[in-house]
């Protein structure tokens, strides 16, 4: 429990930091829905002036975005690109930033086994995630009332909503699965953004549609807000594969990182 403890307090500054800056981005966005809803056809004809790869790299679905869910899977479309790059820094962190700042032998000596240690340090990062996706999630809802007066799908606004938790499960244990599998990670940040920027780049040029298979190859898309929205909730086989996904990374990651020789 320490070690619990321990994580959220080092991570308390960097959850606050981003808490705020996702909150406030997603404020800036709402604001702009008004102006959308009073003149949406004039908004529509704009929209189709773009490239449809960009509206599609952007997460704009015309058939969508004017009312106001849609708008919001829009937002979240959107969001869910930093908070992915939020876990994936966590995932690559936690484990080989004992290594970087020479505390590995300090931890190694306590009485805890290695599999208590990193899963004691995952929870804290779950803990994270959690209260970032809290205060998405309460802050879009009150904006969503106080921007628009149309009525609209709780229900379906949280499934939209809590696909970036989802998504963030499934980045995350990608980047403790690749933290654990090289010899020495000198940049979480570097190889964080370079996975991110590239899945997402892959899932912009693959995938138009929610019915395309390419969805598979791509993490991005497993909980896509538009398709969510679209849908009118989760496609089961995506829930499937993805908790497939995270508990095999899970699995091998406490594996090898109870074999891992630690440098200290």
């Amino acid at each position: 429990m320490n070690v619990y403890l321990h994580e959220l307090k080092q991570y308390r500054k960097f959850t606050l930091i981003w808490v705020l800056s996702l909150c406030l981005l997603i404020i800036l966005l709402m604001m702009m829905y008004p102006t959308i809803e009073q003149d949406a056809e004039s908004f529509l004809k704009l929209l189709e002036n773009y490239p449809e790869e960009l509206r599609y790299a952007l997460g704009m679905y015309i058939e969508n975005i004017t009312s106001v869910l849609g708008f919001c899977a829009f937002i979240f479309s959107f969001t869910m690109l930093l908070t992915t790059i939020q876990a994936m820094i966590v995932g690559v962190n936690i484990m080989t930033k004992e290594v970087r700042e020479k505390t590995a032998d300090f931890l190694l000596t306590k009485p805890i086994s290695r599999k208590a240690l990193i899963i004691y340090k995952i929870l804290a990062s779950l803990t994270v995630f959690i209260i970032t996706n809290i205060f998405i999630y309460l802050v879009s809802l009150i904006s969503i009332k106080l921007m628009s007066k149309t009525t609209f799908d709780v229900g379906l606004f949280t499934q939209i909503a809590f696909s970036l938790l989802l998504t963030q499960l499934l980045f995350f244990t990608l980047g403790l699965f690749i933290s654990l599998v090289l010899k020495k990670v000198k940049s979480p940040l570097g190889i964080s953004l370079g996975v991110v920027l590239l899945l997402y780049a892959l899932s912009t040029l693959l995938v138009k549609e929610h019915n395309d298979v390419t969805r598979y190859l791509t993490l991005y898309k497993y909980f896509e807000p538009n398709f969510i929205f679209m849908k009118n909730g989760y496609d089961v086989p995506f829930i499937i594969i993805g908790m497939i996904i995270v508990t095999l990374l899970f699995i091998l990651s406490l594996a090898i990182y109870d074999k891992k020789d630690i440098s200290v």
